[in-house]
């Protein structure tokens, strides 16, 4: 069930990277990502990961180090939405990325 939850995060946070976009001269589409977009890839993980635990898939040491994980992940969301910019959403991305790769199947 977990793996399933994985596989639904890492999906999510592509999409938030990729735009739709078509090559060549035909017109091209995009769509828009949610501002808030971010605030519910992070809050997905951090149900997983307290999903985790709750399971007792979370071993003590693995708990600290998801803890330390969890928390770059809120702060750069944080300082990412209070100074939206390129940088700032890059940073977040992979902090969110290195959340989801932190959290037991």
């Amino acid at each position: 069930m977990m793996a399933w939850f994985k596989r639904g995060g890492a999906l999510l946070l592509a999409v938030m990277a990729i735009g739709c976009t078509t090559a060549g001269s035909t017109p091209s589409y995009s769509v828009e990502i949610s501002p808030n977009a971010r605030v519910y890839t992070y809050l997905i993980l951090n149900g997983m990961a307290r999903g985790a635990a709750m399971l007792g898939k979370l071993p003590e040491r693995k708990g600290v180090a998801l803890m330390g994980v969890d928390e770059k992940a809120r702060v750069l969301l944080a300082k990412g939405l209070k100074s939206p910019g390129m940088r700032n959403d890059a940073q977040t991305d992979r902090a969110l990325e290195d959340l989801l790769a932190a959290i037991p199947q």
